[in-house]
């Protein structure tokens, strides 16, 4: 499954100024039923974000991640 992301975090840390970061991304997704009530969701995704970093005045971000799923 393939979705689209977006979103704003807030970042704090002591002795520093609080940073925002707003993104827009995709994920893409694989959805494995491997029991009648249990499955496990792989996903990797990226994301842009207008907020500088130290080295360039735009930010790529990453993630990977997996979820096992429970129904009822």
């Amino acid at each position: 499954m393939l979705s689209l992301s977006g979103g704003y975090q807030r970042y704090y840390s002591s002795g520093a100024r609080p940073v925002g970061v707003p993104f827009l991304g995709q994920s893409l997704g694989f959805l494995w039923q491997f029991k009648r009530r249990w499955a496990l969701l792989p996903e990797l995704g990226s994301a842009r974000t207008t907020t500088p970093n130290f080295m360039t005045d735009e930010t790529r971000l990453f993630h990977a991640g997996i979820a096992l799923v429970h129904t009822r």
